[in-house]
């Protein structure tokens, strides 16, 4: 089920660590000009800051994330 506020591919933050599988955390997310938190679930652990990216949307304030890395800015370009 997916809530239609197409979250998938937003990228949030950790506020409570993911300890893999089954066993949640939570990620706020930039929704609708403000922020929400959602349960996040995700294969391996995670910890408390680490950026995410949503990659499916369960409904029901759940979301499943994986670690995201920004790419380092190139001075100069």
């Amino acid at each position: 089920m997916s809530t239609g506020r197409g979250l998938v591919g937003l990228v949030g933050a950790l506020t409570t660590p993911t300890r893999g599988g089954d066993r949640p955390g939570e990620v706020e997310l930039p929704v609708g000009g403000g922020r929400e938190t959602f349960f996040a679930y995700s294969a391996e652990p995670l910890p408390y800051g680490q950026p995410v990216l949503v990659v499916h949307d369960h409904g029901d304030a759940r979301v499943d994330v994986v670690a995201w890395f920004a790419a380092p800015a190139h001075p100069g370009r």
